[in-house]
């Protein structure tokens, strides 16, 4: 992803924002929003963490929405990465197995950065222009579900991203809904044998 600060100077000559203030600078807006929600980002407070004067954290990123985003698809792909990894672990061949590690990662993921991805759900990407950013991570994501029911034989190739769409819209659903509201001994076991409920019976649809 390019940089906005690499390369930039003032007006009066003197070196811009680094390559490392930029990281310093989502770092620390990542912290605060994990701490305090969107509503806790306070331009002063992010200038002092990351060493960065408040002048320029105006110049780079004008607007608020524009920083949460960044931290947003910084999210996006952690998240992407996070389900790679656990796709070493699928059973090749057992799309059921499959699919459920992928919901299992997915549901430790949020429950492990709730603030963050709270703040994710809440933010218009269309205010900043970056939608087209955005869903190029959710393509990211998708794939992962389409390579899981590639092994369906009765699934054919051109419903492969609408059944990946509509899986992982059914499992985000259950996740958001279930897991903090769950009235059972154990929130997470609740979540995933619901999610094993639909997405079961898509295997057997398709199987």
């Amino acid at each position: 992803m390019p940089n906005p600060l690499q390369g930039k100077k003032n007006r009066r000559g003197r070196p811009g924002l680094t390559p490392q203030d930029h990281d310093r600078i989502l770092a620390s807006a990542r912290m605060l929003l994990a701490e305090k929600g969107a509503g806790g980002l306070r331009v002063r407070e992010l200038a002092e963490r990351s060493g960065v004067a408040t002048g320029s954290l105006y110049k780079f990123y004008p607007e608020i929405d524009a920083l949460i985003g960044a931290v947003n698809l910084e999210t996006y792909r952690e998240l992407t990465a996070h389900l790679h990894a656990a796709g070493a672990l699928q059973t090749r061949g057992d799309p059921l197995q499959a699919l459920m590690q992928l919901a299992r990662s997915y549901l430790v993921f949020v429950r492990d950065n709730a603030a963050l991805w709270a703040v994710l759900l809440d933010y218009n990407r269309g205010r900043t222009g970056r939608a087209e950013a955005f869903l190029a991570a959710e393509d990211a994501l998708f794939a992962l579900v389409e390579e899981a029911l590639s092994g369906l034989p009765r699934l054919e190739g051109r419903d492969r991203p609408v059944l990946a769409r509509a899986l992982w819209a059914s499992v985000h659903g259950i996740v958001v809904q279930t897991l903090p509201n769950s009235l059972q001994p154990d929130p997470a076991a609740d979540t995933l044998r619901q999610i094993e409920m639909i997405v079961g019976a898509v295997v057997r649809n398709y199987g």
